[in-house]
């Protein structure tokens, strides 16, 4: 194994983080997923539902768009 490429799990490579409003160490994850339901208020909640399921606090959607009409 390359020594000078190998990294521990717990390490972070800062030079190929992405500045796109990540925070380091700030606890908050993002999430994407596709819910075989409609677009809407319904969905939002079956979103929610899910990711409290995932055993994480405070879930927020922040974008949601249908896939296909129907």
């Amino acid at each position: 194994m390359n020594k000078k490429n190998h990294r521990h799990k717990h390490e972070v490579d800062l030079k190929r983080m992405k500045p796109y409003g990540d925070t380091l160490g700030d606890g908050k994850v993002q999430l994407s997923f596709t819910l075989p339901v409609e677009s809407g208020a319904k969905a939002e909640e079956a979103a929610r539902t899910l990711v409290k399921k995932m055993g994480l606090d405070n879930p927020q959607v922040v974008y949601q768009k249908g896939l296909s009409e129907g």
